[in-house]
């Protein structure tokens, strides 16, 4: 049996650490391909990445690409999808997670404040279908008289679970988005970044002398806990 020993550093540097996963994409992020443009919901925390398509690759359908425009949102000078859009959606933290880096020091913890799947968001595929039913409703000169038919029923808890559901749903549309500035792994802010991962705070950690390795397993089990 292998047993390897080595100091333990917690790192309360970073505060508002947050793990984005593409769980649909397989192979990692190049220079090339990665994101150029995002925008941010800081009241519901929603994140949108731009990811460009590569229109030129042999498996871009260009015909296909120039059809589904219809469904581009209204300030988009482009005649074609050339980009996909990934939405963000919270994965429930049934427990705390922390991301360690080793290096000569030892093992550096932090705490990651939540972890965020970022999946595909084709809107444009339902906003063309939406442009093509007004367009064919306005393009129906007569209109079929349609029986109306009303009932009524007691408000219970599921009424009311979908009331608070659709209030809060069109409160995250009226928030406006946010512009990000998405900094590539090799920029200067991402490698103060990475830097700060490794931050020894000395004051905090001399403290870690005076417990039993218990009481320190204890203190980083606990963080985050209002």
């Amino acid at each position: 049996m292998l047993e390897y020993e080595c100091d333990v550093y917690f790192n309360s540097e970073l505060d508002d650490l947050y793990l984005l996963q593409f769980p649909t994409k397989p192979d990692p992020f190049q220079l090339d391909n990665f994101p150029k443009h995002g925008r941010l919901k800081p009241d519901h925390f929603q994140i949108e990445l731009d990811l460009d398509l590569n229109t030129r690759g042999a498996y871009y359908d260009m015909d296909k690409a120039a059809e589904l425009k219809m469904g581009l949102d209204s300030e988009s000078h482009n005649d074609i999808v050339d980009k996909i859009k990934y939405n963000s959606f919270k994965v429930p933290m049934n427990s705390r997670y922390l991301i360690g880096i080793k290096n000569e020091d030892g093992l550096h913890l932090t705490q990651l404040k939540n972890i965020i799947q970022m999946r595909p968001y084709l809107d444009y595929i339902d906003q063309k279908a939406e442009k093509e039913k007004e367009l064919k409703n306005s393009n129906d000169k007569e209109e079929d008289a349609k029986a109306i038919q009303m009932s009524f029923e007691l408000e219970d808890l599921e009424s009311t679970r979908k009331a608070s559901a659709a209030k809060l749903r069109r409160a995250m549309e009226d928030e406006p988005w946010i512009p990000l500035q998405v900094h590539l792994p090799n920029s200067d802010l991402s490698e103060q970044m990475k830097n700060s991962l490794t931050f020894m705070d000395l004051e905090d950690n001399s403290n870690a002398l005076d417990q039993t390795p218990a009481q320190y397993l204890d203190k980083i089990c606990s963080m985050g806990v209002q």
